[in-house]
């Protein structure tokens, strides 16, 4: 892999920034084509970037295919790296292994930073001794430059069961110690390669900190594969669960308590799988199965009696908002 400086950009113009040996925050903001709302995004970030922050951009693109960012913006990368990648992990990984901060916090092309936040999450991390952090994120819709917000999502304690579920993982921040020590993102799980990471965080028990800031907006609308509704997309992400958490029920250090509620995470997205296998239209070529065994019939009751009992009290606390359709609030493809 060789990174590409700002200057040989496509436009040819700008000398790039000049950014310290050792920032602080590095921004790393990654797309593919096509990218709709790339400059409205990227304008979020170069509007609060410092002498404590470098911003690196992965795009991920053929040989010759013109990058799309504008010429405004291309001075103000420190760090361009523009050829074919894998997908999102893949990109993902590029960038904050180019990285020089000491705090890697990732940016996708359809999102936006909110204003004020670069300089707060500053000011926090300087006294931040946890290798993971978060913030308050919002799900918003966007008529031209006027914001929608649809959910605010505060910061939360990293709890396991924030992990399986509620994710949110655009408004995490990562230690790039962090990343080294864990390898990064796991290829073998191009959709849920967040949750599997942190998870795997999780449990070597990795210190987090809450940040009491907005940190991230994310963008919902129809082309989004994170935010969107798609049977496609939702059963691969319950097929990378399922794998991934095979995978680790089988570690034998597990304490009883943690196997338990994996476990448990495990039959209710097994059930999940088969309510959308059975009821929704996925494309034929995306029903092959995952090698996943089936849970024992009470096991698998059980996960059903949850699931319909959380959204009973979805129901009774958000009248309106019951039957929202779902958010895959992770990185997920970019």
């Amino acid at each position: 892999m060789q990174p590409i400086d700002s200057e040989m950009a496509e436009t040819g113009g700008g000398a790039g920034r000049r950014t310290p040996r050792e920032p602080l925050l590095s921004i790393v903001f990654y797309f593919i084509k096509p990218a709709e709302f790339l400059n409205d995004a990227i304008s979020t970030v170069v509007s609060q970037q410092t002498d404590e922050t470098e911003l690196i951009v992965v795009a991920g693109h053929s040989p010759g295919e013109e990058l799309g960012i504008a010429p405004a913006f291309v001075s103000r990368i420190d760090r361009l790296i523009a050829e074919p990648d894998r997908g999102g992990w893949d990109a993902a990984n590029k960038g904050w292994r180019a990285a020089q901060g000491s705090w890697i916090q990732f940016v996708m092309s359809d999102d936006r930073l909110p204003p004020g936040s670069v300089a707060q999450t500053l000011e926090a991390l300087h006294h931040e001794e946890a290798d993971l952090a978060s913030g308050g994120l919002t799900f918003f819709a966007a008529d031209g430059s006027r914001e929608r917000p649809i959910r605010i999502v505060p910061a939360r304690e990293l709890t396991l069961e924030r992990v399986l579920g509620d994710l949110c993982a655009p408004s995490l921040l990562f230690r790039r110690r962090l990343l080294q020590r864990m390898d990064g993102f796991d290829g073998r799980y191009p959709y849920a390669h967040d949750r599997e990471l942190l998870l795997r965080a999780w449990l070597a028990g990795t210190r987090h900190a809450r940040l009491s800031h907005e940190v991230y907006r994310m963008r919902v609308h129809a082309g989004s594969r994170t935010t969107s509704w798609n049977a496609t997309v939702l059963l691969a992400y319950l097929n990378e669960h399922l794998a991934f958490a095979d995978r680790l029920l089988l570690e034998p250090g597990l304490p009883p308590a943690t196997r338990r509620q994996l476990q448990r995470w495990r039959d209710e997205e097994f059930a999940k799988r088969w309510l959308l296998r059975s009821y929704a239209r996925v494309p034929p070529s995306a029903q092959v199965p995952a090698k996943a065994a089936r849970p024992s019939l009470p096991r698998l009751a059980g996960a059903f009696i949850r699931l319909a009992a959380r959204r009973l009290l979805r129901a009774i606390r958000d009248p309106r908002g019951a039957l929202a359709r779902p958010v895959n609030s992770g990185f997920g493809p970019a």
